[in-house]
C-alpha cells in the first residue's frame, strides 16, 4: 500500500525554489533533483527511502543513468519503501570556516529505525556531500 504525504505550502515554495546562482533541491511527481550549475543527481523519492536515479556531469555533459533501481541504503531485508518521509531545505550562511551552501534533509523510516541523510550542496563545487544518521532498531 502507498502512503501518500501531504506537504505543506511553505514546503513546496522551497523545494521547488532555485537558491543562490546554481543550487536547487526539486520535487517533481516522485522524483527529487539536487544539484546545481556543475552537477545533478536524480532520486526516485520511495517514501525517501531514495533510488538513484542518475548522476549528470554538467561540464562534460556525461549522464550515468543507475543500472537498477535498489535503494542507496540498504539497511533491514523487504524495506523497499520508507514512511513518515519529510524533505526540508536550507540555505546555511558562510562563516569563518566554511562556504554557504545548501542543506536537504530527507527524513524517514523503515519499521523501527529512523533515517535522515543530508545533504550538502555548495554553489560551485562538482560534488553532493551526503551525511546520514540512524535512530533505533534494525528489522531483520
Amino acid at each position: 500500500m502507498k502512503r501518500l504525504i501531504l506537504l505543506s505550502a511553505a514546503y513546496l515554495v522551497s523545494a521547488l525554489t532555485s537558491y543562490g546562482a546554481s543550487w536547487y533541491a526539486r520535487m517533481d511527481g516522485d522524483t527529487l533533483s539536487v544539484g546545481n550549475s556543475l552537477i545533478e543527481r536524480r532520486y526516485l523519492w520511495t517514501g525517501g527511502h531514495l533510488k538513484t536515479l542518475s548522476l549528470e556531469d554538467k561540464t562534460t555533459g556525461a549522464l550515468h543513468k543507475s543500472l537498477t533501481l535498489r535503494p542507496d541504503l540498504v539497511l533491514t531485508k523487504g524495506a523497499d519503501a520508507g514512511t513518515d518521509a519529510r524533505l526540508l531545505t536550507e540555505v546555511i550562511p558562510q562563516s569563518e570556516i566554511c562556504p554557504s551552501y545548501l542543506k536537504v534533509t530527507v527524513a524517514y523510516s523503515l519499521g523501527s529505525l529512523d533515517i535522515r541523510r543530508e545533504f550538502r550542496i555548495y554553489e560551485d563545487a562538482p560534488a553532493i556531500a551526503c551525511d546520514t544518521w540512524l535512530k533505533g532498531r534494525v528489522n531483520h
